[in-house]
């Protein structure tokens, strides 16, 4: 009797297309061919448990889905391992799986050469990849120096090189991150942004510093790097910038996603926050700052009307940390700088609102090294927290400001929550007690000041310039 192929048998057991014809006659060999039936059985049990294993995997640990992949390419694993070693899923049973496959098909291994090509089929029957119908990215990790794609069922979809230890980048840190999912042309298929600093380098011109977005099915829609120089008064800075954060959405309720990202100076203080059509690439925006705003953060996608991006991080002109409010459609030209230090042929920034936070006692302390708005917390009903980190040799201490929606800060709190703090930085008794009397916090509030567009004022105010382009004056 002529035996149905093993890869035949693999696809009827996986539902996959067959003609008519080759469906029923293997559905009619099964039933009189018990070497075939019984091996059809296997296979069948096989890809169950397979799917089992796949899904304690999933349960067990939701960052490290990329472990399926070990599942997927079964042709790569070896036959035999050290006892000591970890047995991968099924390995054990393969040996008795390719033993019964010779039982049952004796005749095609009765010489040498038949039992070495028995051998192969039997391993490519046991190991072939998975059937995947459901294409469309869910979600993507890092793994190594490849960026990977996973559908709801955590099938890998597809893997693209990016560079070494990508995965040792910061991606996921919760106040900044490099990697998003986005429905770049409106198709419903989620597509893959995702930035990228090559780790090691002679000099910041020879290290890859990359912005790029992937296609759900993996392909590349559009790469770049931003090489744009820059001069704040008589300083003039190289024009190589690094990637470091990014959000990503429909933020301006236009039908379209944008790609709000912000790059650094790799070898200063200077930085920019950029506005990308998420479809073309093109670059749509563009807003310097003497100082970096890398922490960024976004009005809830759920509510109605445009939504404010928040971006902080620190002005090193005024040597304060510093809180921006941008509209999306309007992310162009500088922030506040002190006199004499603006730039060049850049227009005055069109950005919302901008806020600087007052310096405290703290900053005469030795110890102290730097502050800056770090983690924003944007409320559904249009209110603000933000907490400022003050960065010591010993630890950090942070101090939240409360904002309402016409962004009036409310209140000034030390934030206690130790748990989330292990090195909270302790001080002399004296220091605790002034920066923790609420007469000491309050004058802190009193001192947050606004951009008007021409200098920094105690009340609430929206830029002016921001106000003549858009057309708006008033808040939220």
């Amino acid at each position: 009797m002529n035996h149905i192929s093993e890869q035949t048998l693999v696809l009827f057991a996986l539902n996959a297309k067959l003609t008519q014809e080759q469906y029923s006659n293997t559905e009619l060999h099964i039933q009189e061919c018990a070497g075939c039936k019984s091996l059809y059985e296997d296979i069948v049990d096989y890809y169950k448990e397979v799917e089992e294993q796949q899904k304690k995997l999933q349960l067990a640990n939701a960052n490290e889905l990329a472990t399926t992949s070990n599942i997927v390419p079964f042709h790569t694993f070896p036959l035999i391992r050290s006892e000591t070693s970890i047995t991968p899923l099924e390995e054990k049973r393969l040996p008795i799986r390719i033993a019964r496959y010779v039982v049952r098909h004796p005749v095609v291994t009765t010489s040498a050469s038949g039992l070495a090509a028995a051998l192969v089929i039997a391993v490519l029957t046991f190991f072939p990849k998975k059937l995947i119908t459901d294409t469309n990215p869910l979600f993507a990790r890092p793994l190594g120096e490849f960026l990977v794609a996973f559908n709801k069922e955590g099938d890998t979809l597809w893997k693209n090189h990016i560079g070494p230890n990508y995965d040792k980048m910061d991606f996921f840190a919760g106040d900044k991150k490099l990697l998003e999912m986005v429905d770049a042309d409106g198709d419903g298929r989620q597509d893959v942004v995702c930035g990228y600093l090559q780790p090691f380098g002679a000099n910041m011109r020879e290290r890859k510093r990359t912005l790029s977005l992937y296609n759900y099915d993996g392909t590349l829609r559009w790469r770049h790097e931003f090489n744009n120089a820059i001069r704040f008064g008589e300083e003039e800075f190289s024009e190589f910038y690094v990637y470091t954060s990014l959000v990503a959405g429909d933020f301006d309720r236009d039908g379209k996603t944008e790609i709000i990202t912000h790059v650094e100076n790799g070898t200063s203080y200077t930085s920019a926050i950029l506005s990308y059509d998420a479809n073309s690439g093109t670059l749509s925006g563009e807003f310097w700052n003497p100082g970096f705003l890398k922490y960024l953060d976004h009005d809830s996608l759920s509510t109605p009307g445009t939504k404010n991006i928040y971006a902080g991080g620190l002005n090193f002109h005024y040597e304060r940390p510093a809180l921006v409010v941008f509209d999306p459609q309007w992310i162009q030209g500088f922030g506040p700088t002190t006199p004499g230090n603006e730039p060049p042929n850049v227009p005055p920034g069109t950005e919302k609102v901008y806020v600087l936070f007052p310096r405290t006692i703290l900053h005469e302390h030795p110890l102290f090294s730097i502050d800056y708005a770090r983690f924003i917390y944007p409320k559904k009903d249009g209110d603000l927290e933000i907490w400022v980190e003050l960065q010591f040799s010993g630890g950090q201490l942070y101090m939240a400001y409360f904002f309402d929606v016409e962004m009036n800060c409310t209140k000034v709190e030390i934030v206690e929550r130790t748990q989330i703090i292990p090195n909270m930085m302790k001080f002399e008794p004296e220091i605790e007690k002034k920066i923790r009397s609420r007469e000491y916090l309050e004058q802190l509030r009193q001192q947050v000041e606004y951009w008007n567009g021409e200098k920094f004022v105690a009340e609430p105010s929206i830029n002016k310039h921001y106000a003549a382009m858009a057309g708006k004056n008033l808040f939220p």
